[in-house]
């Protein structure tokens, strides 16, 4: 009799433990089990056994008056969780967003990215300038630069919003799981943020929401690996 979750293909395995974890509401210790459980196999993934990677290396290209494209192989999608792959070639960024009420586990695959993260201090109190607009305040909470197979974790609470950048010649890439996806109808829109005043004393930094940046270029690109077998 067949499993219904076969447990040799790991991406598999990855959305059930998210299912597990994310599709109904738990008690706080069990979901911290649950998400301990599902950080260990996204931690696991490897870029040519699970992947489909043969060379590590993102060729650089460009659109005038732009930037470099990034690109994306979108793996799976259901309401609990998104899986993807982001290739970055050197010198391209992702600006600063959030991930309203997400768990997102992110696992460097290779290459460096310098990574800026923030926790909100109140996102709902709003800070007037003389310029009239509003701002929000957060704090800075990791700015560094990682290495692959650093593993990266932000919560609803805690590194909510990042950017990055990647400084590798090779360029870079990461797996990306988000429990639950985006949303817009279930108000889990992206937004994107620019900083526009930084205390170095605290960490704190006042920003304001933005539209996506056209310097911005992510395009799609095939996904040669893992299939989820989940109906």
């Amino acid at each position: 009799m067949a499993s219904p979750v076969p447990m040799s293909n790991l991406l598999t395995r990855i959305a059930h433990h998210a299912r597990l974890a994310y599709a109904t509401p738990l008690p706080p210790q069990a979901l911290a089990q649950r998400r301990e459980a599902l950080f260990k196999l996204v931690h696991e993934v490897d870029l040519k056994q699970h992947l489909g990677f043969v060379r590590p290396e993102v060729p650089r290209e460009e659109i005038p008056g732009k930037g470099p494209i990034i690109r994306y192989m979108h793996i799976f999608e259901d309401d609990v969780i998104s899986m993807g792959i982001f290739l970055l070639p050197k010198g391209a960024s992702i600006p600063l967003h959030d991930h309203p009420q997400m768990t997102v586990a992110s696992q460097l695959l290779w290459g460096s990215i310098k990574v800026n993260s923030y926790d909100w201090v109140r996102k709902d109190r709003h800070f007037a300038s003389p310029d009239g607009q509003d701002y929000n305040l957060a704090r800075l909470t990791l700015s560094e630069q990682v290495s692959a197979p650093q593993f990266l974790v932000l919560t609803a609470e805690e590194n909510n919003l990042h950017e990055f950048e990647a400084m590798s010649d090779e360029g870079a890439a990461f797996f990306d799981v988000l429990c639950p996806p985006y949303n817009f109808e279930e108000d889990r829109d992206c937004t994107y943020y620019q900083c526009v005043d930084f205390n170095d004393t605290s960490s704190e930094a006042l920003l304001r929401e933005i539209p996506q940046p056209p310097s911005l270029v992510i395009s799609r690109a095939t996904y040669m690996g893992e299939e989820v077998l989940l109906s």
